[in-house]
């Protein structure tokens, strides 16, 4: 049953609008998208007045949020203010909610402000609070987050068995499934790390030891054009070396 005002139920639109990038045309996109509800919600209907929609902005880009909460602003000051559109809407900029505060709301959307911009390392140490943030959601919320999860895993490539986390039916379980693959994860990220240090190494042996040989067949008068072919470096990187 809906809360009731001066007896009569009362039902409020909420809008969500997802963003990762700054968008100046915000306000006059949430006012076309109100309208547009408006609309369509009076069309077939004998209404004397439209049900209220709460615009609510989720932003979880790097850049700080800069466009205007309000429609007016983006009109030029040539007629008066009340015949200019105005309403605002309401931005929640999610890097600047701070971890205490997540974990005192206890809910699918806490857990997912928490690792929204959450980094590799970062995710990996957020899975105890996440337990704790959805220990008291229920089955269709742990559903939807697990489905949100792997895809924000996937934008990342991190690659997670779906059919495997799918059977899983607690945050207990399915946590630690995503602990483990991120634990494999850092480990071929170290291991690539590893070989891509060694792979830099002798590349950087090989030119050292090709100027060595270049700078000796110079020095015996071999000629820029001859050393050129023998060591495989051009002339103008000859050209450049300190030759004593």
């Amino acid at each position: 049953m809906p809360p009731l005002f001066r007896g009569k139920p009362i039902y409020i639109y909420l809008l969500l609008e997802f963003q990762s990038s700054v968008d100046k045309t915000m306000p006059l996109r949430f006012l076309r998208y109100i309208l547009e509800l408006s609309e369509s919600y009076g069309k077939d209907k004998d209404t004397k007045s439209y049900p209220a929609v709460f615009p609510l902005l989720l932003y979880n880009g790097e850049d700080k949020w800069t466009a205007n909460i309000n429609p007016k602003e983006l009109y030029a000051k040539t007629i008066p203010d009340k015949f200019i559109p105005s309403f605002e809407y309401y931005p929640i900029i999610i890097n600047k909610i701070e971890k205490k505060t997540l974990l005192k709301i206890h809910n699918v959307v806490s857990a997912i402000f928490l690792l929204e911009n959450a980094s590799l390392k970062e995710l990996h140490k957020a899975f105890d609070d996440l337990i704790i943030l959805l220990k008291d959601s229920s089955p269709v919320e742990v559903d939807g987050f697990k489905i949100w999860l792997n895809s924000l895993l996937k934008d990342r490539n991190i690659d997670i068995d779906e059919e495997i986390i799918q059977q899983l039916d607690s945050p207990q379980e399915v946590l630690p499934m995503f602990a483990a693959t991120l634990d494999r994860m850092e480990e071929e990220f170290t291991l690539r790390g590893i070989e891509k240090g060694i792979e830099k190494g002798i590349e950087k042996g090989l030119d050292k030891g090709k100027k060595e040989i270049a700078i000796n067949l110079l020095k015996s008068n071999f000629g820029l054009e001859n050393t050129s072919k023998m060591t495989g470096l051009t002339i103008e990187e000859l050209k450049k070396l300190k030759i004593d």
